[in-house]
């Protein structure tokens, strides 16, 4: 017995020694990600911001496509949302040809459906140089907007 009492203790000691080690690794939780529900930053292109519901309308009638949300008693109106900084440029230079200045506003979308469909749309939008299709695009994934990610709101 006394021969394997210093084998025993090198294998207690090599054991605490591991599990040290492995708790450590999450005693920093705050870096840890969850995979679900997580926040995406996403950004949405704006092109204007009224003081009325009629000066909005009439400012723009030659968008197919937008949506807009009250803060401060102004209107801000949004015709396009990405996930990607280059297609933010590829929708920001068409509407700049239709005489629409444009601001880019990021925010966080907490809605995994919504981010997925985004994604695609993404794809899609990377591969395209088409005015027509950059504008279906955009109103696609602004629908999709008000239909997943408004209403939760």
């Amino acid at each position: 017995m006394k021969r394997y009492l210093p084998s025993i203790i090198i294998a207690l000691i090599c054991a605490l020694m591991m599990t040290k080690i492995i708790f450590d690794q999450y005693d920093d939780k705050e870096n840890i990600k969850t995979i679900f529900n997580s926040e995406t930053i996403v950004y949405l292109l704006r092109v204007g911001i009224f003081s009325s519901m009629e000066s909005m309308e009439k400012n723009c009638l030659n968008l197919n496509y937008y949506i807009y949300s009250i803060q401060d008693d102004k209107y801000y109106v949004y015709v396009g949302i990405t996930e990607n900084i280059e297609n933010y440029n590829k929708i920001a230079s068409y509407f700049k040809t239709l005489g629409y200045d444009n601001y880019r506003t990021e925010i966080n979308i907490k809605n995994d459906a919504f981010i997925e469909i985004l994604r695609q749309y993404d794809l899609l939008l990377k591969e395209t140089t088409d005015n027509k299709i950059i504008d279906t695009i955009c109103s696609h994934v602004l629908s999709k907007y008000e239909e997943l990610v408004m209403v939760e709101n």
